[in-house]
Formats: structure tokens, sequence, C-alpha cells
């Protein structure tokens, strides 16, 4: 799989939903594992970095945005052909 097939609906249109998701996903990550090894090598604490419910947040409403996104366009899409089968 190439990467930019992830980045492409159905129909092989880029989705910039996608691409949000994608950066806050990684971004998020990225900044917590970085914030992590952080305390856990230099500052010896041995806890954990939390997320913050922002991020959280934000990255809930991306993926809730691109499920519903993805029920509409399979809705419309199965609609017309429905109708062309019946005439």
């Amino acid at each position: 799989m190439k990467i930019l097939q992830l980045l492409q609906d159905d129909n092989g249109m880029f989705s910039s939903t996608r691409l949000a998701f994608l950066v806050w996903g990684i971004g998020a990550f990225v900044v917590w594992a970085v914030q992590s090894f952080h305390n856990q090598i230099l500052v010896n604490r041995g806890v954990l970095a939390d997320i913050p419910e922002s991020v959280l947040m934000v990255i809930a409403a991306l993926m809730t945005g691109k499920v519903i996104q993805k029920f509409k366009e399979t809705k419309v899409e199965e609609t017309p052909k429905k109708e062309k089968d019946a005439g």
C-alpha cells in the first residue's frame, strides 16, 4: 500500500479530513513521545506525559467527522445505483 493511498477516498480524491486527522495524530504522538522520553530519561521521574484533553477532543472530533462523512458518502453513492437498476 502506498502512503498516498491513505489520504484518498474510495473514488481516488484526496481527503483533507484524512490529512488533518493524520497530521494531528502523528503530531500528538511525537510530542507525547518526546515529553515522555524527557520525563523518563532526563528527569528520572519515571512518569509518562499526559496528553491534554483539548488535543484528545480535536482528534476525536476529526475521527467522528470522518466517520460521518464516510457514512454520508456511502449513502449518497448507493442511492443512484438502486434507481438505475430499477429503471
